[in-house]
């Protein structure tokens, strides 16, 4: 069965309250997912552009079962290099660039908080290794932003949906093919209504 719906997960906390397991969420379309992730969960299509994480995800082999994406990949270590005008972005962004450049109709934005809504960096790794600490002050966000703009602005044939939690900074990004969608909306009455593949 052929799915037009796609999951791009972001590492804001706001995906911690998502309601289902990644697991599950898998069975309704493929997953694009960035950074650590690979730590828990292994998604169809994982993509990390920080330098220490990509040399993390190396490591382990995982590229070499796992379709990974990256800036500079090692030689004979299975990951893909990101193409420009991709190449210069950030792991949330180009994520949802190989979902939009696979051509599915719906992308689902799902952790994507960019702010914070306290002073403190909003990530679930944060306090792990590569990561900022747990009292480190909110990552500037404007540059994910603009980025993230620039893909839902060049694959104008896909719907996005950014799905919004308490955790989740409200944007305007200005895009007719981008809609902000509450989190408990996603679960309870978008998510049933996608076919499982």
């Amino acid at each position: 069965m052929t799915t037009t719906s796609a999951f791009v997960l972001g590492n804001g906390r706001s995906r911690l309250t998502l309601g289902i397991s990644l697991d599950e969420l898998k069975t309704y379309g493929p997953i694009y997912a960035c950074n650590a992730i690979h730590r828990e969960f292994k998604p169809d299509v994982l993509i990390a552009t920080d330098k220490k994480m990509c040399q993390e995800i190396e490591a382990t082999g995982y590229p070499m079962t796992h379709e990974f994406w990256t800036r500079r990949p090692a030689p004979e270590k299975g990951g893909r290099r990101l193409e420009k005008p991709y190449y210069g972005m950030s792991s949330g962004p180009a994520a949802a660039s190989r979902a939009a450049l696979r051509g599915f109709n719906n992308i689902y934005l799902i952790g994507f908080d960019f702010g914070s809504p306290n002073q403190f960096v909003n990530n679930i790794y944060a306090g792990t290794e590569h990561y900022k600490g747990l009292q480190d002050k909110a990552t500037y966000y404007g540059n994910w932003e603009n980025q993230m703009k620039q893909v839902i602005e060049k694959h104008p044939k896909s719907q996005f949906y950014r799905i919004m939690g308490a955790e989740s900074t409200a944007i305007d990004f200005g895009n007719v093919n981008i809609i902000h969608q509450d989190l408990d909306v996603f679960v309870n009455q978008t998510l049933p209504s996608i076919k499982p593949r």
